[in-house]
């Protein structure tokens, strides 16, 4: 049997995400503040998440800054020659975690889906991944 990758974990993380989350009922600050990613863990599951980060877990001087192909790295600035650095680990603060679940690598079966009430999230509180 062939074990799911990870463009078709992603297909099924967001078909149940869109499922248990039509796009009508999605806060505002959503689209312009989340981010998604994944990793394989105990060796047989993808664990899939959404994620935010708060404007207060940035360091003084750091900013998320937008690549040439829209992935998000970590900048800082020298206070006073304003020098761009990029830092590549140890930065940024821990990422919330609004959605979460797990897929089964051999069978595709989804289980442990957990997720935080976004009518409880302040939206003006976390960084624009835009």
């Amino acid at each position: 049997m062939k074990k799911i990758d990870f463009d078709k974990a992603l297909d099924i993380f967001f078909e149940k995400f869109m499922e248990l989350n039509p796009a009508e009922t999605l806060p505002e600050w959503f689209k312009d503040s989340t981010m998604y990613g994944g990793s394989i863990v105990e060796g047989r599951y993808w664990e899939l998440s959404f994620m935010a980060h708060l404007k207060s877990s940035l360091g003084e001087n750091e900013c998320w800054e937008k690549d040439k192909d829209g992935r998000y790295r970590l900048v800082s600035y020298h206070p006073d020659t304003g020098e761009k650095r990029y830092i590549i680990s140890g930065g940024g603060g821990e990422a919330v975690k609004l959605f979460t679940l797990r897929i089964d690598i051999n069978s595709g079966e989804v289980s442990d889906i957990s997720q935080r009430n976004f009518s409880e999230i302040d939206g003006d509180d976390l960084l624009s991944t835009n």
